[in-house]
C-alpha cells in the first residue's frame, strides 16, 4: 500500500516574558506491505519525507524566526484487523527520527491505534 501524509503539530512554550512556538508540518511519503489479505493482517511499515518547521522565539527580548526543512524516516510494524466487510482497526508501532538540530534528534517511538472505513 502507497502512503501519502501530511499533518501539523504546534508547540507553544511559555516562562515569564519568555516565549517560543515551534510549529511542524510533515510531508511524508512510504508503504506498508501486508503480510497476509484475511480477518488479520500483520504490516511492515517506512516512511521518509521533510518537516517544514517554523520557528519563533523572543527570549529576553530578542525575537528571532526561522525557517528550516529537515529530513525526517520512520520505520514500524503493526496489524489491521478487518472487524467486518467495511470496517477495519489499525494497531502499531513506529520507530521514528527527525533530524530536527544535532543536539534535539525528536526521536522515538509512536504508538497508534486507528479506524478506517471502506466505502
Amino acid at each position: 500500500m502507497l502512503i501519502l501524509r501530511t499533518g501539523f503539530i504546534n508547540n507553544i512554550y511559555k516562562l515569564n516574558i519568555e516565549k517560543a512556538s515551534l510549529t511542524i508540518i510533515p510531508i511524508e511519503i512510504g508503504g506498508r506491505y501486508y503480510f497476509t489479505d484475511s480477518r488479520f493482517m500483520p504490516f511492515f511499515q517506512f516512511m521518509n519525507g521533510l518537516n517544514i518547521i517554523f520557528e519563533n522565539t523572543n527570549l529576553e527580548g530578542e525575537k528571532e524566526d526561522k525557517t528550516l526543512v529537515k529530513y525526517a524516516w520512520q520505520v514500524g510494524i503493526g496489524i489491521t484487523i478487518n472487524l467486518v466487510e467495511n470496517l477495519r482497526v489499525d494497531v502499531g508501532a513506529n520507530y521514528q527520527s527527525n533530524f530536527y538540530m544535532t543536539e534535539a534528534m525528536n526521536t522515538g517511538f509512536e504508538y497508534v491505534f486507528g479506524m478506517g472505513f471502506a466505502l
